[in-house]
């Protein structure tokens, strides 16, 4: 019995090696090249095709079992293995068998990544509310066939995602050929009201399912829905304060604004528009805006020093505020002066004229009263306001400008020269100071009051011309004399006085001019031609002289010729009628 069973079992034996030598003797002097496909994560890849390639030549086409091995014989040679598995990237391993003296090759685990490469420009973003985000996406397709995707998203609740093309269209499914590039927009529209981080994903739904984790962080905004130049002031308890200020919709679409005004207790606030009319509730299209008044009533009770009140505008969730500050103060003027030409120039007997303006930069209004000090006291002075009253003193609010003018004549009579003197404006608690000059400019005018310059004279005879002048100017004109520029032959001029030593302003003069004749002048009419002069003054004349003949030289010249008549009457009776 024991015989028969090690027969038995020798038999199973030789058929084992028979069989083993007979499947075996094809793979005499081949190569057992072995590997596993794996993708990234380190599972194993199963019913993958591999493709065994001698130069061009498909040599043998095998399928990686479920754990993703495989394993194949080939001679020793170069050969190109393709890896080819669905959603995967195509892949490409070149071996040298020909110096392998091994019965076995095996291959490290081989790793594939996803065929589809979905790569945004970046996984993390810092953005404000309400802000748009414009991601650049790029998908490449590295596997060995054309794949289709249908986009979804994945957003946190009031959130809104979508990819889109470069031209703005907005992709909700797409398709890429092996070996293409695909470009797409992920476009993010944060919400208002966002703040802190947040996680959105952008999906792909293909042979498999990819996400792209994106990370933002949201800052508030200041969506400047309210707009003010001025937020702070100074104030005087039981007074107003009035702040502008402009509503702006930058929310990007309609919306109703409503404003809220907070301040302390026992104030009185209102928000009015242009035209004062009050209103708490506004409805803007997007940019739009409108022009308001924030309108604060002091109470007498308030405290010194500075209160905030603070005005609210806000819209779709979202606000904006203003903090406006109003320092209490006590009561005070600040009075300021400023002339345009602190310096005149006027002639003795004008006025000379200041333009003076007069401002309160103070918090409270006060009465001004005005001062000269250093004019000289024979000069007097007048200030007019802009209706030409003359006033004393003027009154002046917190803020409030009047201009004035300051006459000063000048005397007649007065020495040119500089004169400085100060305007001093005081108010209650305050005074300021302009330094003024006036330029005195002499005035000298000589007027020559004598109309008539003619005389008759006979020869040989004397004959007196009075010359009259006036000092018509404003100042003193010394040594005035007249001098005689050219004479006639056979007449003689004397002047007395030879010059007056003074002349004050409208006082008169005479010189006596005295006109020889000579006894041999012929008669006919003669010209003097003299001047008057004084300081830079001189002023020429004629004076014309009618020379006749004496009386007894008339007579003897008429005798002559009435014998002359009767010698040739004579003659003419005794020899004419010959």
């Amino acid at each position: 019995m024991v015989s028969i069973r090690k027969g038995v079992i020798l038999f199973m034996l030789i058929l084992l090696l028979a069989t083993f030598l007979s499947e075996a003797a094809p793979y005499q002097g081949k190569v057992n090249v072995r590997g596993k496909l794996v993708d990234k994560k380190g599972n194993p890849i199963p019913n993958a095709t591999i493709e065994v390639y001698r130069g061009d030549t498909l040599i043998l086409r095998i399928k990686t079992k479920a754990n993703g091995d495989f394993s194949f014989y080939v001679e020793r040679e170069i050969i190109l293995i393709k890896i080819l598995a669905r959603g995967y990237e195509l892949k490409e391993i070149r071996i040298d068998l020909s110096l392998s003296k091994a019965v076995t090759y095996r291959l490290e685990d081989i790793k594939l990544d996803y065929g589809l490469k979905v790569t945004p420009s970046g996984n993390k973003f810092k953005t404000k509310q309400g802000e748009i985000l414009n991601i650049p996406v790029k998908i490449v397709n590295n596997g060995y066939e054309e794949e289709t995707c249908l986009v979804e998203f994945e957003t946190p609740e009031g959130w809104r995602a979508e990819l889109t093309t470069n031209e703005g269209l907005r992709v909700e499914g797409f398709s890429i050929l092996p070996g293409d590039t695909n470009f797409y927009n992920l476009v993010v529209y944060v919400p208002k009201t966002a703040k802190g981080h947040y996680k959105i994903k952008l999906i792909l739904l293909g042979i498999f399912t990819h996400e792209i984790p994106i990370d933002i962080s949201v800052e508030e905004k200041d969506w400047k829905l309210i707009e003010a130049e001025y937020i702070d002031a100074i104030a005087l308890k039981a007074s107003e304060v009035i702040f502008n200020f402009k509503v702006i919709n930058n929310l990007g679409e309609s919306a109703i604004l409503k404003l809220l005004a907070e301040a302390p207790e026992g104030w009185r606030v209102e928000i009015r528009d242009k035209d004062y009319r009050p209103f708490s509730v506004v409805f803007l299209e997007p940019g739009q805006s409108i022009e308001a008044i924030l309108r604060i009533k002091i109470p007498s009770e308030a405290s010194y020093g500075k209160e905030i009140v603070t005005l609210k505008v806000c819209g779709l969730g979202v606000c904006s505020a203003i903090n406006f500050t109003i320092n209490i103060v006590e009561g005070y003027d600040d009075i300021q002066v400023s002339v345009a030409t602190p310096f005149a120039s006027a002639y003795a007997g004008s006025t000379a004229k200041f333009k003076v303006k007069i401002r309160n930069e103070g918090l409270s209004g006060t009465v001004v009263s005005f001062e000269l000090q250093g004019l000289p006291e024979t000069y007097m002075y007048t200030i007019r306001d802009k209706n030409g009253n003359i006033i004393g003193q003027i009154y002046l609010e917190s803020g409030e400008e009047e201009e004035i003018e300051l006459s000063i004549p000048v005397p007649i009579g007065a020495e040119p020269g500089f004169i400085r003197f100060t305007l001093t404006a005081k108010g209650e608690t305050s005074e300021a100071k302009s330094e003024l000059g006036i330029n005195v400019l002499g005035k000298y005018e000589l007027k020559i009051l004598t109309e008539n310059f003619y005389i008759e004279a006979t020869a040989g005879s004397k004959e007196k011309f009075y010359l009259n002048v006036k000092n018509t100017g404003y100042n003193a004109i010394s040594n005035i004399k007249v001098s005689i520029i050219s004479v006639p032959r056979n007449i003689e001029v004397g002047i007395d006085p030879k010059e007056i030593p003074v002349l004050m302003p409208g006082e008169t003069g005479r010189f006596v001019l005295t006109i020889s004749v000579s006894p041999e002048a012929t008669a006919g009419d003669y010209f003097v031609e003299f001047s008057v002069e004084a300081e830079d003054i001189s002023i020429i004349r004629l004076l014309r002289i009618s020379v006749r003949q004496r009386g007894e030289i008339a007579y003897i010249g008429l005798i002559m010729i009435v014998l002359v008549i009767i010698v040739l009457a004579f003659f003419y009776r005794r020899y004419g009628r010959r």
